[in-house]
């Protein structure tokens, strides 16, 4: 966490609630670089509920006894810091399925009871369905925890609809992704080079996995090559991309290198001509799409959640219908042929990083939101001039 500013005891104070990495993923990422933030810690006494969850993937969501005991004990250590401590605001990451959202709503109801703000950051773009698929007594909690939010934020301006008839629109507040300078200058022009496609993230179906397996077999370039690199989020989605990676006339070819750390994932990024992210599932705002275009990276990916805020297709990336290798395998073959096309398109996704997505914007856009529960006069957000950009690529 950041050190706190001489004058911290005059500041209000912000509990976060939340996991940090290990495991890594999108919200844990997320809770590390809030909890870090120098923004933040300006203008905010930051404390931190740390609900993490050391094992693997695959226990998310899953409802058993450890899972039971974990929330009761966040739900008591947050208890405690309302009564000792008095926060004005309780930010939580929302979940999106039943066993977390219960521990979600638990801490809501207890932190207004306690007297503080809430703040929900929705994390996905799942959420509405989640709630319309919900059985009828989850549906109701669902909407009489969320007429409790002070503020529901969402990662991109079509992602506003999850919270449509739960949270009033004005509350409904658009504060998107950032990560870090990679250092990445202009990548080098480099033809001789195999071409080389990454994947990075969770390794499963949704995913689109199995299709990039798919429609790199059909790549013509004989020495182009596919590095897979994340976690298994079951074990048979382990079984299936190995068997499928087995199977692929590219087998020699690809490569799977299992979970990275920052260092091997930077490595990985510098190492690629293209990211390719064909997700099925519904998605918020990945990390490695913003990671990819602050090095410099073309993206390929699907139209899910906030994807097309990042990736403007033929301008920062090539945006591809979802399970569909084929389409998969012809966006890969047209920058494979033409490589200079890909540099093009790797430099403007940075430049579009730079001017919406850099970790400081980020945490500006928090600090920025926070302030109308901090009693400090109110003024315009970054937020509102994201949206009002349009996040757009100027020339």
């Amino acid at each position: 966490m950041s050190p706190s500013p001489p004058d911290a005891e005059r500041l209000p104070l912000l509990l976060v609630v939340g996991p940090v990495p290990p495991p890594p993923h999108g919200t844990s990422v997320y809770v590390r670089m809030l909890l870090d933030s120098p923004l933040v810690a300006r203008r905010w006494r930051v404390a931190h509920l740390d609900t993490s969850d050391r094992r693997s993937l695959e226990n998310l969501g899953r409802v058993d006894l450890g899972n039971v005991r974990l929330g009761l004990v966040h739900a008591w250590r947050l208890a405690a810091w309302l009564v000792r401590d008095r926060p004005r605001v309780v930010w939580i990451p929302l979940s999106q399925n039943a066993p977390a959202y219960l521990r979600d709503a638990l801490f809501i109801v207890l932190a207004r009871v306690g007297g503080a703000r809430v703040v929900g950051h929705l994390h996905g773009g799942w959420f509405h369905e989640f709630h319309r698929r919900a059985a009828l007594p989850l549906r109701w909690l669902v909407q009489g925890t969320c007429r409790l939010l002070s503020a529901a934020w969402v990662l991109g301006p079509a992602l506003r609809e999850c919270f449509a008839g739960l949270v009033p629109g004005p509350r409904v507040r658009v504060v998107p992704n950032g990560v870090p300078d990679p250092g990445a200058g202009p990548r080098p022009l480099d033809r001789a080079r195999p071409f080389t496609v990454l994947y990075l993230g969770q390794l499963s179906q949704p995913k689109g996995v199995d299709d990039l397996i798919a429609a790199f077999a059909s790549l013509p370039a004989a020495d182009a090559r596919l590095t897979i690199a994340g976690e298994w989020l079951t074990r048979a989605d382990e079984r299936r991309i190995r068997a499928a990676i087995a199977a692929s006339p590219a087998r020699a070819r690809i490569e799977l290198i299992g979970t990275v750390d920052a260092a091997g994932k930077a490595r990985c990024l510098e190492g690629a001509d293209v990211l390719v992210l064909p997700t099925r599932q519904p998605e918020g705002q990945p990390l490695v799409v913003l990671e990819a275009m602050a090095a410099s990276l073309p993206v390929i990916a699907t139209r899910r959640g906030a994807i097309p805020d990042m990736v403007h297709d033929g301008i920062t990336g090539v945006l591809v219908p979802e399970a569909d290798p084929a389409g998969l395998a012809s966006a890969l073959e047209r920058l494979e042929r033409d490589r200079a096309l890909g540099a093009r398109l790797g430099q403007e996704g940075r430049r579009l990083w730079a001017r919406a997505f850099t970790a400081e914007q980020a945490m500006a856009r928090v600090a920025e939101e926070l302030e109308p529960f901090s009693g400090r006069p109110l003024a315009g957000t970054a937020s509102d001039a994201f949206v009002a950009s349009g996040s757009s690529v100027a020339s």
